[in-house]
């Protein structure tokens, strides 16, 4: 059967997960990158906490079970943490099914992680046996923030690059009826009424003929990688941004003995490290000129700079020290100190700095103990 979202009996849900252990939060994460080894220990600067309204709502129901098995709603001006699970089995006399859906999400201000999934499994040994699992997570956040130039500028139209960091999968294996989703916009209004909204997403689903297709959702096809988009906007003039995004995943699966005497359905719309800012870049004004900028905002958050980027890789090699981070619009520097507490940091010498790319080869530190940070301007 093809079981499909409605207004009335629609219940969301995320990527299952194997503990009910909350998302980490991004400090938290960052805190794991300060990981020492015998010759080198990376370290990433935090952002100064921010406050901003959030949302976020995570949902997950199964054939059998209640029709609303699990939902949590939450509005706040902090991040927001959610989760849940469900599962149901049945047996018959000519066969059975379990099935599972669950879903997870954080919502912060210049984040968004959102996970659902589904899995079904039935048997049959002479008759129909069906089964279905859903989930879908939706977060957003919002806030104001304002570029501000010198008094020449105030008031006047320019435009900027924002690029967003997009990062998840999408799979799916099942009967008719399975589908994944991830859908995403951003809307970008100033004070003076200019409005910039992109809408997207992506859908993979099985077809009448069991075959997988994919298609866009509401706009472009938008999936994982780096999203740049270029915004107009008045300088010193509040703008209003709203980032939200949501994933669903359907589970479907038909056994029928002698035939098909078993099926698993799979769905996942995994995007648990996205949808992350990036930061702003390549600021001009009306006449296309260069303009440097700074920025307030009501939550605090940098929207210039955006996330610091996360040290995701730092491993030795025959040629020395291989150090890789998050990507940006950004120019990086490297910079190394013998000691946290009180230690002086300076470039990573024997490299010309700054880089715009997101990884790094470093000379193999001569003390014992280095420790590395990335510095973007």
């Amino acid at each position: 059967m093809n079981h499909k979202f409605d207004k009335q009996t629609k219940k969301p849900g995320g990527i299952r997960r194997t503990t009910d252990a909350p998302f980490v939060s991004r400090n938290q994460t960052r805190a794991r990158n300060v990981t020492e080894i015998r010759l080198a220990c990376a370290l990433v600067l935090s952002l100064v906490s921010a406050h901003a309204t959030t949302y976020l709502q995570v949902d997950s129901r199964v054939a059998g079970g209640p029709a609303v098995v699990s939902s949590s709603t939450d509005r706040s001006d902090a991040p927001v943490d959610l989760h849940t699970s469900t599962n149901y089995a049945k047996s018959y006399s000519y066969g059975s099914y379990t099935a599972s859906a669950g879903a997870s999400g954080r919502a912060e201000v210049g984040a968004l992680h959102l996970q659902s999934d589904g899995a079904v499994r039935t048997d049959s040994t002479g008759g129909l046996v069906s089964s279905w699992g859903q989930s879908e997570a939706v977060g957003s956040w919002d806030d104001n923030f304002t570029l501000n130039s010198d008094p020449a500028h105030f008031g006047k139209l320019g435009s900027m690059t924002v690029t967003i960091d997009i990062s998840g999968g999408l799979n799916l294996d099942g009967d008719v009826g399975s589908s994944v989703t991830f859908q995403t916009f951003s809307q970008f209004t100033d004070s003076y009424g200019t409005n910039n909204l992109v809408q997207g997403g992506t859908r993979i689903y099985m077809d009448t003929s069991g075959v997988k297709q994919i298609q866009s959702l509401n706009g472009a096809l938008i999936g994982p990688g780096l999203w740049q988009r270029t915004v107009y906007f008045h300088f010193g003039r509040p703008m209003y941004v709203k980032v939200w995004g949501s994933t669903t995943a359907t589970a479907e699966a038909e056994a029928f003995a002698p035939g098909k005497p078993h099926m698993d359905a799979q769905a996942a719309s995994d995007f648990g490290n996205t949808i992350v800012w990036r930061g702003i870049a390549d600021v001009r004004d009306a006449s296309g000129a260069s303009v440097n900028v700074t920025n307030v905002s009501d939550s605090g958050y940098n929207y210039v700079l955006g996330d610091p980027p996360l040290i995701t890789r730092i491993q030795t090699v025959p040629q020395g020290l291989d150090l890789e981070w998050t990507p940006g619009p950004r120019k990086y520097t490297v910079e190394t100190t013998d000691s946290i507490m009180g230690g002086t940091w300076a470039p990573v010498p024997g490299v010309t700095w700054p880089i715009q790319v997101n990884h790094v080869l470093l000379p193999m530190p001569t003390q014992s103990r280095a420790y590395f940070r990335v510095k973007v301007q």
